[in-house]
């Protein structure tokens, strides 16, 4: 279980790191649109990291079902 707890903090570090670079690339699609620039790659990079951070976030939800079918039912 703790290579799973360490896969999953490691997942979510790789998100939030994500995250922050989608924000980035959005705000150089606004720019680039705002100036009447070219976009059309800036945007088809910004559907890319979209992308990867589905798939990041579907493994994240993997690692989760993993952690909480070790754990098992609770007893009281």
């Amino acid at each position: 279980m703790a290579t799973a707890k360490a896969h999953l903090i490691e997942a979510n570090r790789h998100i939030e790191e994500a995250e922050r670079h989608i924000e980035k690339q959005r705000d150089l699609v606004e720019r680039c649109v705002g100036r009447g620039q070219d976009s059309l790659r800036a945007k088809e990079l910004l559907q890319t990291m979209l992308q990867a951070l589905d798939t990041m976030q579907r493994h994240r939800q993997t690692i989760l079902s993993e952690l909480s079918q070790k754990k098992g039912p609770r007893r009281a």
